[in-house]
């Protein structure tokens, strides 16, 4: 739900942007809001699938913990330990990945202006498309599927028997199948 939020928000400000927009400072305001209200929906979106240790919009947090864990590395008993060289590779892929959007988001908006935000609305619909199939496809491929938990059939599991095919259905089909005259 905060992605589609999120998508609404941006998609709001590139259609606002690109038809109705007239530069007045009260507009620009508002145009601000909302995209920093869409960065708080995936900052604390982040932030509690990570159980609070990644927060993607913003860099002070994360200038600050690498500071730290740059210092502890100064001391030889922290040079080897794995969570804290694994938190500092996290932490600066976020940092890099952050700086590198941000030159990006800058060039694509020279060249696009607001239809920029079309963009990252379909990019974000692709990522929770995959996310749903994903979820899916690993819900359908363990030995509790859906039909044999709720023991209906729906569409999504139709869907599936299509793609994949589920024995416990096709068994049901070819029962069904026989006819009077057959046995």
């Amino acid at each position: 739900m905060p992605i589609i939020l999120e998508i609404i928000c941006l998609l709001f400000v590139g259609v606002y942007g690109q038809f109705y927009y007239r530069k007045t400072l009260e507009e620009t305001e508002a145009l601000v809001a909302l995209m920093l209200f869409a960065t708080g929906l995936q900052n604390g979106l982040t932030a509690s699938i990570s159980n609070f240790s990644v927060k993607t919009t913003h860099l002070t947090g994360t200038t600050t913990d690498l500071g730290i864990l740059f210092s502890m590395f100064t001391q030889k008993k922290f040079r080897k330990n794995g969570e804290l060289i694994g938190r500092a590779k996290l932490l600066s892929s976020i940092m890099v990945s952050y700086v590198l959007g941000a030159i990006f988001s800058g060039l694509t908006y020279y060249y696009l202006e607001f239809k920029v935000f079309y963009i990252i609305s379909l990019c974000l619909l692709i990522v929770i498309g995959y996310d749903a199939y994903k979820i899916h496809v690993r819900h359908f491929n363990t030995k509790y599927r859906y039909i044999r938990i709720y023991k209906k059939f729906n569409l999504l599991a139709y869907l599936y028997d299509k793609v994949h095919g589920i024995p416990e259905i096709k068994e049901k089909r070819e029962k069904k199948r026989t006819l009077v005259f057959d046995e």
